[in-house]
């Protein structure tokens, strides 16, 4: 979850090409660790990752995001990621 909101972190709202490319970096985070908790079977992480691809998938459809649904969603993605990443790491007692 940490490489998520990394990438959350990272994602740069100023242009539409940095927007996009920083939506796909993401994407791939958000799918390596739903691969990940598939194989370990950790069905409420599973489930907070929907929640998360519901907030990317807001800004997938969006053609020409303005800058500042871009900051409201990233704030969104924040949250949610942050929240999921402290859920894991206390699970695992880090």
């Amino acid at each position: 979850m940490i490489d998520v909101l990394q990438d959350v972190r990272a994602l740069d709202c100023r242009t539409d090409a940095s927007q996009q490319a920083g939506i796909k970096e993401i994407q791939e985070s958000v799918e390596w660790m739903r691969l990940y908790t598939d194989i370990k079977g950790s069905e409420d992480v599973f489930v907070s990752l929907g929640a998360i691809d519901h907030t990317l998938t807001g800004m997938i459809v969006r053609d020409n995001m303005s800058v500042g649904y871009c900051k409201l969603k990233k704030k969104n993605l924040t949250l949610q990621v942050s929240d999921t990443a402290q859920a894991v790491m206390k699970r695992y007692g880090e």
